[in-house]
């Protein structure tokens, strides 16, 4: 389940996802916000940080092909396990990225797995989760600093194990 995602997703259909609008399709910079990282250009937006979760009731694969899989931090597996019923939780994959002012940023969390987050203004997010190129799910929902927003399913024919989506903001 888990292989390359390339940096222009495709719907089943063989369109391309449209940006929201032609600024968020690359966040804007700016001098002053250079000069105030020492030289780096910084980009306007809302950072955040998005995991792929895989819960299952499995051990984790002695080998496996990609070896990102890794043990989810033992503080968040808890919070998980209060919210979901699996006995392991693990870390897929981990992306940091940012959300343009007003407008969205498409990750891909996984060759199968893809999320579409928009800024709707103050801490407020929609956040769409695409699974082998069809809309999972779709949530609105605020964001305050230390909480997160998950999102995810059911492995197909595989009870006892699920994909999980969390996204939080970072610095």
């Amino acid at each position: 389940m888990l292989g390359v995602c390339l940096s222009t997703a495709l719907w089943a259909d063989g369109s391309a996802p449209e940006p929201a609008a032609k600024e968020s399709a690359k966040p804007e910079t700016t001098a002053e916000a250079a000069k105030e990282t020492g030289g780096k250009e910084a980009v306007k937006g809302i950072k955040l940080k998005s995991q792929l979760i895989w819960g299952t009731d499995l051990e984790k694969p002695a080998d496996t092909k990609d070896k990102k899989i890794k043990n989810l931090d033992p503080e968040f597996r808890k919070k998980l396990g209060r919210l979901f019923k699996w006995k392991n939780y693990y870390e897929v994959d981990k992306q940091k990225f940012v959300v343009p002012f007003n407008g969205s940023q498409i990750t891909c969390m996984s060759h199968d797995c893809m999320v579409e987050v928009f800024h709707r203004g103050d801490n407020q997010f929609e956040v769409h989760l695409y699974g082998q190129n069809k809309l999972v799910q779709k949530i609105c929902k605020d964001l305050p600093k230390g909480e997160y927003i998950m999102l995810g399913g059911n492995v197909k024919e595989k009870e006892n194990e699920a994909w999980i989506v969390s996204l939080c903001l970072t610095e």
